[in-house]
């Protein structure tokens, strides 16, 4: 069915591969098909504001989604993958000031568009998503090297009359874009009015210009001391929401397939960046599918430093593996929340030592048999191999289903139980496995496992 803020493709399209997804815009599930019914997607993931190290709820982000943009790959999509990095930015440039990098910035910039902020936490991050098996994009974009491109946006947006400057700053009009027959809040309507949400992304900054509540801030005029670039408004910097809009239209054009990124960006910062950029291209659907991960919790509390329970990565990669880590994140629906605890570990280790147990046995069982062995295959194996290709078909199902992992890996240790009792059984009837069914469930289930990249323990056939 149609959501009341999302339109479906075309009635002639049909959903490739059967595979259906949660819509964040719809907030429904609905097949999932690109804008022109081909097998390229175009895709957006909000990348990292590096004002600090990265922990678990990062992971959770951008493993989630590195997951699923194999589990697509898998089914034959040919994905193009943007992401950006905040390198300017309220937090940073807080940060910034409690560690006297301004006073740097004052005595050494020549060229305000140089990266100043953020390089380290940068690096950092990029460290721990390479540790954390996560693919690359295919292009990555910075706000301190697209502010020629910001600036337009904004003037775009100011030529269509649906924003306004005030105080050599420049702020979007959420009612003139309301008026003109927009809808704005599309995500989350009821975090609209939420001056503490809305005010995350004006932290640090005076808004008593702005002439509504709900407006925000497309270009700010910098106090003193703070980086600065020339603008038609005088000297000043991008807002946080302007950024994605105006570096993901350059890369990906007036509509886009996917956009993802964590559950709590959705009010503001989504919907902000849609507004902005129906604002741009005078259009009405900029993204197709919005795609946000699920909430990740410590010991059932939000991560908190004050709570001591802020996790980074690299700590959490000093106790668990990469592939312990991308296995709990695995058997949990990607668009819930996820509560990291020691239980929680714990399923997810025991899930781990249960392929690769099989996989020990598989090679043990191997090494009893031979090609010139008898393979004549009795029931035991016609039903082995019923099994293999049932197995096959709903793990098919599962993926395609919302990307259900969880399910897809229960399918899988259901597989492995089997081709257990099959060993039992020739075992007590004193007899040798047929060689090439007994190769047959692992090949599968190494090929599923290598898909979600947890697979270090488990050896290929």
């Amino acid at each position: 069915s149609e959501g009341r803020n999302w339109t479906p493709p075309a009635p002639t399209s049909k959903p490739a591969k059967g595979l259906h997804v949660y819509n964040s815009l719809s907030r429904e599930k609905v097949p999932f098909v690109t804008r022109d019914g081909s097998n390229q997607v175009t895709w957006y993931i909000c990348g990292p504001t590096v004002y600090d190290s990265s922990h678990l709820g990062h992971a959770r982000n951008y493993v989630t989604f590195d997951i699923i943009r194999r589990i697509m790959e898998y089914f034959g999509y040919n994905i193009r993958y943007v992401m950006n990095v905040t390198d300017v930015d309220d937090k940073i440039i807080n940060r910034a000031c409690c560690n006297y990098l301004l006073e740097r910035f004052r005595a050494t910039a020549t060229n305000p568009g140089q990266r100043l902020f953020g390089c380290r936490y940068e690096r950092e991050f990029m460290e721990d998503m390479k540790s954390l098996g996560v693919q690359v994009p295919d292009v990555l974009t910075r706000v301190t090297e697209y502010i020629h491109e910001i600036i337009e946006y904004v003037q775009v947006i100011l030529k269509h009359k649906l924003a306004y400057v005030a105080n050599n700053s420049v702020y979007f009009d959420t009612k003139a874009f309301r008026d003109a027959g927009h809808t704005y809040g599309k995500l989350n309507p009821w975090a609209v009015g939420s001056s503490e949400l809305a005010s995350e992304s004006e932290s640090n900054f005076e808004t008593t210009e702005k002439r509504s509540s709900c407006d925000f801030a497309l270009w700010k005029k910098s106090k003193e001391g703070e980086p600065a670039w020339n603008s038609p408004w005088g000297m000043g910097r991008p807002g946080w929401h302007i950024e994605c809009s105006a570096m993901a239209s350059d890369i990906l054009g007036d509509c886009m397939d996917i956009h993802s990124g964590g559950h709590d960006l959705q009010f503001p910062h989504h919907d902000n960046e849609l507004a902005q950029a129906e604002a741009y291209f005078n259009s009405s659907q900029w993204v197709k599918f919005f795609f946000h991960s699920g909430h990740l919790s410590i010991d059932g509390l939000k991560m908190s430093k004050s709570l001591k329970n802020f996790i980074t990565i690299k700590e959490a990669l000093q106790k668990y593996t990469s592939r312990q880590l991308r296995m709990l994140f695995v058997i949990h629906a990607w668009d819930k929340p996820i509560n990291f605890s020691e239980a929680a570990m714990n399923e997810a280790l025991g899930k781990e030592k249960q392929f690769k147990d099989f996989f020990s046995n598989v090679q043990a069982e191997m090494r009893q048999v031979a090609l010139e062995d008898d393979q004549r295959w009795s029931d035991d194996e016609k039903q082995l191999q019923r099994r293999i290709q049932e197995v096959q078909s709903k793990v098919r199902v599962r993926l395609e289903d919302n990307f259900d992992t969880g399910g897809a890996v229960s399918e899988l240790l259901l597989l492995v139980k089997d081709v257990h009792s099959y060993f039992d059984k020739c075992n007590s009837m004193s007899v040798k496995p047929r060689v090439f069914i007994i190769q047959k469930a692992p090949v599968y289930i190494t090929r599923i496992l290598s898909i979600f990249v947890i697979l270090e323990h488990c050896r290929l056939i």
